[in-house]
């Protein structure tokens, strides 16, 4: 019989991807009881204030369904994506090793590595795009992780992609995200996804989180990170100064890019 903790694990990746549960359901392919999987809804409800409890299950709220592709994601606010990436590629130097999470705005960090000459470069990656731009880069020695392509993105995830992240060691990783709440956490929209960054932040001495200002005003499903784990973030003038500030009293670094 498999732990709470990771029932409610394997609830929270089947929310991610239905929006709904049912008790009876989970009951049966859980074999427990539905007193047990009522107590597992009510406590992930008090944890995740985006899961709302119904009569028999529960559901996502303040999340859109339909999560636009890659392609869509990239083609919204490219201009601040364009000015957050030339910020970001400031902080890489020669000779480092760094991560580059999967994202539409680390995709534009990728491009503006083709643009710079190193002398030496490791990038370690979990998105197919960015692999691809580098790839032909002579000065790039380029680590694609393994894992499964997420629906909707060219994100690899899953086991194998952590795998592959265990056995390296970082000086910076640059992530995405979907979401920021008001109480401080970063997050995206799948489980498996979240897991990765985490992997990815626990591999390397600097993060970096590049997002446009949009994406302070959203709600996405998993938390990967809390605003004290992270490093800097760079961003667009945008960003709410009550959200600067929010940052900046856990500890973050904030850095607005100009247009």
């Amino acid at each position: 019989m498999i732990s709470p903790e990771e029932r409610k694990k394997r609830i929270l990746e089947m929310l991610s991807i239905e929006d709904k549960v049912e008790v009876n359901k989970l009951a049966d392919l859980f074999n427990t009881s539905r007193v047990t999987i009522r107590n597992d809804l009510r406590e992930l409800e008090r944890e995740k204030p985006w899961i709302k409890r119904t009569y028999g299950g529960a559901i996502v709220q303040g999340r859109s369904k339909v999560e636009m592709n890659f392609t869509q994601k990239e083609r919204r606010n490219i201009k601040e994506k364009q000015c957050i990436a030339k910020k970001a590629v400031e902080f890489i130097h020669s000779d480092e090793s760094i991560v580059l999470d999967s994202g539409t705005t680390t995709l534009q960090i990728a491009k503006e590595l083709k643009k710079l000459s190193f002398e030496r470069l490791t990038v370690v990656t979990n998105n197919l795009l960015i692999a691809v731009e580098l790839v032909d880069l002579p000065f790039v020695e380029l680590i694609v992780t393994g894992g499964v392509k997420r629906e909707n993105s060219y994100s690899l995830i899953g086991p194998l992609a952590e795998a592959t992240l265990n056995g390296i060691h970082a000086d910076k990783a640059f992530l995405g995200t979907a979401g920021f709440s008001n109480t401080g956490e970063f997050m995206t929209p799948s489980v498996l996804e979240a897991e990765t960054k985490q992997r990815i932040m626990a591999t390397s001495n600097e993060k970096i989180v590049v997002t446009d200002s949009t994406k302070f005003d959203k709600i996405s499903f998993a938390i990967f990170a809390n605003a004290t784990e992270i490093d800097y973030v760079i961003t667009d003038s945008g960003i709410k100064e009550e959200i600067k500030q929010l940052l900046e009293e856990n500890g973050v670094i904030v850095i607005i890019c100009d247009k």
